[in-house]
């Protein structure tokens, strides 16, 4: 293909007038992302509105990349971050003889330092992170809705990388956090002088009582998902809810509360980073986090432009928001802030 074809500064009215240019059938869906991608790889340009200006073509073309492989650097960093935190006591199960970590899933992303603490913060209060950063409260909702499902699969595969090197075997679990009271009979058969708290793995047969209790108060929070509970602020009052009805049964007394999990056994070889070196990962770590994020943004955003381009009315309901020119940088800002990203580079 002749990108030469294309004259500098000069606005094409759209992508289909581009393509006759380069004398080539324009692309739709999948197709078209891929073709602008290229476009990408061989051209620099700005987009105005419909319209294309291309204001370089690259002598030397940028290297062919998949967009939805991961950076192995990112991912290698943060199985180094994982062997740093297996190396802390505090994260471990107490009194058992061997390496075993019981963790949040969303926890394990905040203790990784992946995130800064305003996730957390705004996790049930969506509309003031909005506010705060002067974006579309959609674009918030969308961050959050896919956002930690990306880092938490990045953090999966890290899992995966060490399993794979036989230094730890994971996997995902539903947790009790459990209270024993004084007075109540120990598994010795003694009576406990004093009340513990410990987390334990779900049996299977509790957490069938748990998806029914949970099937029943979604009704109550008049939510047909947990998606819908999380949005609308009450999250935490839905998991108090349910872990008080849970709790009632015979055979789960003394649950506080319960949480979607990793079960980690592990090789006790493990050593901590020092603050430095550690500091130094986690920038790195964010770093490649934010690269990715930004690359699920463009992605999105460019299926929505394509899908909302065929005159959809019901796509543009759905999709408008995230085809809108503002959706990118709306979402970086918002990554940004999470991250904490502009005071890694040293900007004010």
């Amino acid at each position: 293909m002749n990108y030469n074809k294309l004259e500098l500064n000069k606005k094409y009215k759209n992508y289909k007038v581009v393509c006759e240019v380069l004398g080539v059938k324009p692309k739709t869906g999948k197709s078209k992302q891929i073709h602008l991608t290229d476009l990408e790889r061989f051209t620099n340009f700005n987009k105005e509105g419909n319209g294309f200006v291309f204001t370089e073509i690259k002598e030397n073309p940028d290297s062919k990349v998949d967009g939805r492989k991961v950076n192995s650097e990112y991912i290698f960093n943060i199985e180094r971050l994982l062997l740093d935190f297996l190396g802390k006591k505090e994260y471990q199960v107490p009194n058992d003889s061997f390496g075993h970590s019981l963790i949040g899933c969303s926890k394990l992303v905040s203790v990784l330092s992946i995130l800064n603490s305003k996730y957390d913060e705004y996790l049930n209060s969506q509309r003031d992170l909005a506010e705060l950063l002067n974006v579309p409260v959609s674009c918030v909702y969308d961050w959050y809705n896919k956002a930690p499902n990306k880092l938490l699969r990045d953090v999966e595969k890290a899992l995966d990388e060490l399993q794979n090197k036989s230094l730890i075997t994971w996997s995902k679990t539903i947790v009790f956090n459990i209270t024993v009271d004084a007075g109540s009979i120990g598994s010795d058969g003694e009576i406990l002088e004093k009340s513990f708290t410990y987390n334990r793995p779900a049996t299977n047969k509790e957490k069938a009582a748990l998806l029914e209790v949970q099937h029943e108060t979604l009704e109550a929070f008049n939510s047909e998902t947990l998606n819908e509970v999380i949005v609308s602020g009450q999250y935490k009052e839905y998991v108090s809810e349910v872990s008080n009805i849970l709790s009632l049964q015979d055979d789960i007394n003394g649950l506080n509360f319960y949480y979607n999990g990793f079960d980690i056994v592990f090789l006790e070889m493990f050593y901590t980073f020092d603050s430095e070196l550690r500091n130094s990962v986690i920038k790195d770590v964010r770093k490649g986090a934010y690269s990715e994020l930004s690359k699920l943004d463009k992605r999105r955003h460019n299926t929505a432009y394509d899908m909302i381009s065929r005159n959809d009315e019901r796509t543009k309901v759905i999709h408008g928001y995230r085809a809108c020119s503002e959706y990118m940088p709306n979402m970086s800002k918002i990554t940004k802030s999470l991250m904490s990203i502009d005071e890694l580079l040293g900007k004010s």
